[in-house]
Parts: C-alpha cells; sequence; structure tokens
C-alpha cells in the first residue's frame, strides 16, 4: 500500500457521495503549527460513517501502515480526532513544528514533497520561513469523489512573497479543484523578524507600557473618589 493514499483511505471509508475538505494551519509565535483537517459529509449516509468513523491517523507519513486503523501503538504521534455533534463533520488535529511538519500525514497525502525551512543570512541577521510543495496536486488523482480542497494558512508573521489565491490580513488561501490540479503548488516566504503582536504582548514587552500605568492609576483614583463619595452619602442618610 502507498503510503502516500493513506489518506485517500481514509476518505473513502466514509464519504462516498462527494466531499470537501478544509485544510487549516495556523502558525503561532514558537512556529508550531497548529493543524486543523476538516471532512465535511454531503449526506446522511455519510454522516451515519462519520458516527461510526473511529479509526486511529498517525502523523508521520512513514508510519507503520497497521497502525491506522487497528489500534494504537506507545511510539507513534496521532491526530487528535473529533465528531461534530450532528455527525456532519470530522475533524483532525495535531499541533506540529518544524522537524515534523514536512513528514506530516495530511501535507504530504497531496504533494510529492513538502519543503518547511528557515532561511538565515548571518550577514543581515535576515530570517525567514519558506514553506513549498511539489508543483502538481495529486489526490484528485486517486479519489475521483473529491470534489474540492480549500487550504488556509494563519500567521502574523510578515509576508514576504506568496502565491495564495486570495491574501487576507494574516491569511492565506488556496482553492483547489479537479480543474488547477496539475498546477496548484503552496508557496509561501515569512519574515521570521517581522511579527505583529497582540495588544498584550505590546504591554509585556513595554511598548504601551505608559498608557497602561496612566490608564491603572487613573482607573484607581476614579475608584477611590467613588468609594468615598459613596461613603459620604450612606453617612448622610442614617442622619
Amino acid at each position: 500500500m502507498n503510503k502516500k493514499n493513506l489518506f485517500i483511505i481514509i476518505i473513502a471509508t466514509f464519504l462516498c457521495s462527494g466531499c470537501s475538505v478544509d485544510y487549516n494551519i495556523d502558525i503561532d509565535k514558537q512556529l508550531d503549527f497548529v493543524e486543523n483537517i476538516n471532512l465535511k459529509a454531503t449526506s446522511d449516509s455519510d454522516s451515519q460513517q462519520i458516527k461510526e468513523f473511529n479509526s486511529f491517523v498517525p502523523v508521520n507519513v512513514d508510519s507503520d501502515e497497521a497502525s491506522v486503523f487497528e489500534k494504537k501503538f506507545e511510539d507513534i504521534e496521532y491526530y487528535d480526532i473529533k465528531k461534530a455533534d450532528n455527525n456532519n463533520k470530522l475533524t483532525f488535529k495535531f499541533v506540529s513544528n518544524m522537524n515534523k511538519f514536512s513528514n506530516d500525514m495530511f501535507a504530504r497525502s497531496c504533494y510529492k514533497y513538502v519543503v518547511l525551512t528557515e532561511k538565515k543570512d548571518e550577514k543581515s541577521k535576515k530570517r525567514e520561513l519558506l514553506l513549498s510543495t511539489s508543483r502538481q496536486f495529486l489526490c484528485f488523482d486517486n479519489y475521483d469523489n473529491l470534489d474540492d480542497v480549500t487550504i488556509t494558512i494563519k500567521s502574523k508573521y510578515k509576508l514576504v512573497e506568496t502565491n495564495a489565491d486570495v491574501q487576507e490580513k494574516h491569511k492565506y488561501t488556496w482553492y483547489i479543484t479537479k480543474d488547477n490540479a496539475n498546477d496548484k503548488f503552496i508557496y509561501l516566504l515569512l519574515d521570521l523578524k517581522t511579527r505583529e503582536l497582540s495588544l498584550w504582548e505590546r504591554i509585556q514587552e513595554g511598548e504601551y507600557v505608559n498608557m497602561f500605568t496612566i490608564s491603572l492609576v487613573l482607573f484607581l483614583v476614579g475608584l477611590v473618589v467613588w468609594f468615598l463619595f459613596k461613603k459620604k452619602g450612606d453617612i448622610k442618610n442614617k442622619v
């Protein structure tokens, strides 16, 4: 059995009338890759098969084939699997990292290779993260009932370059169909030295320390004044 086709077998076990796949990656500040793969049912029979789905799916594409459906092994990592309450969606989730992602089961199931590397320039101190794949998307060749795949990558690191179909703030999306699969590769280059911080992160780094301190002091002063007026009003009422 070709291990790259395991993802296709997973879909074929319960989605027989056609399906859509949403593959989402969130790259956090520690460069962990939070994967969420959503398989959507398109009929009542699909929902019933999702309800009955009890297989285990290893994270590494080179895992022993016996570990996929039979049982869990202690030395193999598996996706967390969750079913929607109405059984219309099956979600696979895992937190990967730089070392694991290139051999990730879902990433490698439809591309011949996946490249994930950190590029460093010692002279300029530039650090960039490159994520790219082979050119052809292979899943449609192996599974006729797969209708479409949407790949979305989110990251607050500054964008350098991408071939995404849609670019939004911190979000890059590729729409893959049978018509464009022969030339639908993923390319994303991020600047690891520039990342948009959340408000709390900015406060922690001291960027808003003065504003935060002033706001806190004003709040405390207002609270004390309110308490004093309230106490004075209570004394008058008692008299």
